[in-house]
């Protein structure tokens, strides 16, 4: 693929934001892949295909995938432990 075919396709997006019978002005947005490409999923998952593996063996943790959302999920005796256990698997993401 050209480069600058490429870098077109990747870079210098617009988006609009639409709810309630509003629609936003375009905002420039410098990285992103068109929704209404095919391309679009087969990328996504290129990009995320290794991000939950750190959840993998994990206790009381749990890394979950629909389409083209991702959540990990922690749970544990404190707010506090919760958040440093998701800090770390973010890390290692």
């Amino acid at each position: 693929m050209d480069a600058e075919v490429y870098t077109g396709f990747l870079a210098e997006r617009v988006t609009q934001l639409s709810f309630d019978g509003f629609t936003s002005g375009p905002i420039s947005t410098r990285t992103g892949i068109p929704q209404v490409s095919l391309l679009s999923p087969i990328l996504f998952l290129v990009f995320a295909s290794g991000l939950l593996e750190p959840t993998e063996g994990e206790n009381q943790a749990i890394g979950l995938k629909f389409v083209d959302d991702m959540n990990i999920i922690v749970w544990g005796k404190s707010p506090e432990e919760n958040c440093r256990r998701l800090d770390q698997i973010h890390e290692r993401a």
